[in-house]
């Protein structure tokens, strides 16, 4: 089963992914969570066609044609090593984002929707969708209170030069919040990502047993 979380920075998605994989491994399955951006370079390996478009992401020198097309390449690795080989084996996949994130914020910077979808074709469709909503300015205390690092593109800084860390988080982080319902399925599972901790992990288990449950009875 492959389950995708989705959502702003700062929603939640890579606490929430984890504790999910950790109430399922309890309950005797086998799972894992895989993240966004997972490329394993080591320091001292060159390696041109990746190492340096991640040197230039980090520093904000990706135009966004080039910046979707390397999370792209990033994706269909994950895909390749990890994700389709564990569907293989039954596993449980659970991935903290998926190329809705590409149908978001490449689309804000530009690039035309359909060379977006074109881009990511290959990727297996998920039997379930998690979306977790929350407003931007919360996002944005829940990273500073971590001492998270907001990076260049996360802050919107290529669309927003001319503001604060703080007010470029939230106006980038609301465009793409604002945009997620047009690209998630129908069947998206959508939650308030500002519930309880404890509350929001039982209800997001309890729809995952639910499909569990649906897909044995086939």
């Amino acid at each position: 089963m492959l389950i995708v979380y989705e959502g702003i920075d700062g929603s939640g998605k890579s606490t929430s992914s984890r504790e999910l994989c950790t109430s399922l491994e309890d309950r005797g399955l086998t799972a894992s969570v895989v993240q966004w951006t997972s490329f394993m370079l080591r320091r001292d390996e060159e390696n041109p066609w990746f190492r340096v478009p991640e040197q230039r992401r980090e520093r904000g020198a990706l135009g966004p044609l080039a910046y979707a097309v390397w999370h792209c390449a990033d994706f269909a690795d994950r895909i390749e090593r990890f994700v389709l080989p564990a569907l293989r084996r039954g596993e449980i996949v659970i991935m903290d984002r998926y190329a809705y994130t590409a149908l978001v914020r490449d689309v804000i910077r530009g690039v035309d929707e359909q060379v977006v979808r074109s881009l990511y074709t290959f990727a297996p469709a998920p039997e379930v969708v998690i979306h977790l909503d929350v407003d931007p300015a919360l996002a944005y205390e829940r990273k500073k209170a971590s001492a998270a690092s907001i990076g260049y593109y996360e802050r919107g800084l290529d669309l927003f030069p001319e503001l604060g860390e703080k007010e470029g988080f939230i106006a980038f982080q609301s465009l793409c919040r604002a945009r997620y319902p047009s690209v998630l399925p129908p069947s998206t599972l959508r939650f308030d990502g500002s519930r309880p901790r404890s509350e929001l992990s039982a209800a997001i288990l309890g729809a995952v047993e639910a499909t569990l449950e649906r897909n044995a009875l086939r």
